[in-house]
C-alpha cells in the first residue's frame, strides 16, 4: 500500500510539474535542471532554468535558493528564469526568499515564466522581458483522485492556494480584480512581453537584438553543464554536450579556470571549434599569441542565451497562443509516456484509462 501511494504521489507530481525541452519521441528524458550563481561582489545572478520543486530527484528547490541568497551581500541580484513551473509551494517559498533578501532584485525572462515560475518572478523589483518572451498565468490545480467529498475537499484547498497566491501578483500589478478572475477560471493565460507589461506583470522590455548573454551568466550555466555532465546518464549527456557547445564563446571560455576550460574542450565535438579553444587555451598558458583571423570564426557559435534559441522575434497574440498550445501538446505526450511506464500499477492504469483518455489534448 505504501509502494502505491508512493507511485501515485510522485506520478501526480511529475504531471502537475511542467517540463522544459523539446521531444521527438517517447523516449527522450527532460533536459536537466540548471540553478547557477555568480558574483563579481557588487551584483550577483542567479539562473533558474528548469522545473521548480524536487520532481523525480531534478529541480530547482526552495532550500538550494535560501542557501545561494545566505551567500550573497550584494546591492543587486539580477535573476533569469526560464521556467514552465512546478510545484507551487516551493514556488512560492523562492518568491518570499528573494524578497526579504536586502539586495535590489531585478528579473529577466530569458524564454518563458510559466505557472509557478511566473509567481518567482513578481520577486523582482524590476521585471525584464525581451519582446520574444512569454509569461503564463493559471489557477493551481492537481490530478489527485478521490471520492465526491474528497473532491469537495481538494476544490477548497485549491482555491484557498490561489487566493494565497493572487497576493504576490496584486502586490505588483495593484490589479486585484483581474488577478483574481486570472486565477478562477480554470484556464491557461499566456502574455507576450507588452502583453505583461500593459497588465503590470512586468515593468520593461529589453531589446535583444544583437545583445550578447551576459559573460557572467554564460560561464556560470557553462559551469553547471560541465558539472553536470560527470554524472549524468548516457540519455542527457548529448544534450549537454549541445548546451555547452552552444554557450562557449571566447570571452566566456577565457574567464573560466584552466580546469574548467580543460573540460569544456573536451566535450566540444566539432573539430574545427575544438582547435579554436585548444589554441586559446595555449595561449592563456603563456604561449605565442596566434593571428587574430583563424579565432575569430568562433563567433558563429555564439549563442543567443544557454537554452538554444532562434533569433528574437516579436510575437503577435495569435502567434503567442499557437505556441503555447504546441507546448501543451508535447507536455501531454511527456506525461503520456511517464504514466505507460506504470501501468501496471492499478491506481496509475485508473488514471490513464479515466482522466487521460478523455482529457482534451489541448489542455495540459
Amino acid at each position: 500500500m505504501l509502494k502505491t501511494r508512493l507511485l501515485t504521489t510522485a506520478l501526480m507530481y511529475a504531471i502537475t510539474a511542467t517540463y522544459a525541452g523539446p521531444t521527438d519521441g517517447l523516449e527522450r528524458p527532460p533536459v536537466p535542471s540548471v540553478l547557477a550563481l555568480s558574483n563579481n561582489g557588487s551584483e550577483a545572478e542567479l539562473l533558474i532554468y528548469g522545473l521548480i520543486g524536487d520532481i523525480f530527484w531534478d529541480g530547482i528547490t526552495a532550500l538550494q535558493i535560501v542557501a545561494m541568497l545566505d551567500q550573497l551581500n550584494v546591492d543587486t541580484i539580477r535573476v533569469r528564469i526560464n521556467s514552465r513551473g512546478g510545484v507551487a509551494s516551493e514556488g512560492i517559498a523562492i518568491h518570499n526568499a528573494l524578497k526579504r533578501h536586502p539586495a535590489n532584485i531585478v528579473v529577466v525572462v530569458d524564454g518563458s515564466a510559466e505557472s509557478i515560475a511566473s509567481l518567482v518572478a513578481m520577486a523582482g523589483d524590476e521585471v525584464i522581458m525581451p519582446a520574444n518572451t512569454l509569461m503564463m498565468i493559471h489557477a493551481p490545480y492537481t490530478p489527485q483522485g478521490g471520492n465526491a467529498k474528497q473532491k469537495r475537499e481538494q476544490a477548497e484547498v485549491l482555491d484557498t492556494m490561489a487566493a494565497a497566491m493572487a497576493e504576490s501578483y496584486i502586490a505588483k500589478t495593484g490589479k486585484r480584480a483581474e488577478i483574481e478572475a486570472l486565477l478562477a477560471d480554470g484556464l491557461d493565460h499566456y502574455f507576450t512581453a507588452a502583453q505583461a507589461i500593459e497588465l503590470g506583470l512586468a515593468d520593461r522590455i529589453e531589446e535583444t537584438e544583437g545583445a550578447a548573454v551576459p559573460q557572467a551568466a554564460a560561464a556560470a550555466a557553462l559551469c553547471s553543464y560541465i558539472s553536470a555532465i560527470a554524472s549524468a546518464p548516457p540519455s542527457f549527456t548529448a544534450g549537454l554536450r549541445g548546451r555547452i557547445q552552444a554557450s562557449t564563446t571566447p570571452l566566456v571560455f577565457a574567464s573560466l579556470p584552466e580546469e574548467t576550460q580543460r573540460a569544456v574542450v573536451a566535450h566540444i565535438e566539432d573539430p574545427s571549434m575544438k582547435q579554436q579553444y585548444l589554441t586559446i587555451l595555449a595561449n592563456g598558458a603563456g604561449t605565442p599569441s596566434a593571428p587574430a583571423a583563424p579565432i575569430a570564426p568562433v563567433a558563429t557559435a555564439q549563442p543567443a542565451a544557454p537554452a538554444l534559441a532562434a533569433a528574437p522575434v516579436v510575437l503577435d497574440h495569435s502567434a503567442a497562443v499557437a505556441l503555447a498550445m504546441t507546448a501543451l501538446r508535447d507536455h501531454n505526450t511527456e506525461i503520456t509516456a511517464l504514466a505507460a511506464a506504470h501501468v501496471d500499477n492499478a491506481e496509475v492504469r485508473t488514471y490513464v484509462d479515466t482522466v487521460i483518455a478523455s482529457a482534451d489534448p489541448n489542455v495540459s
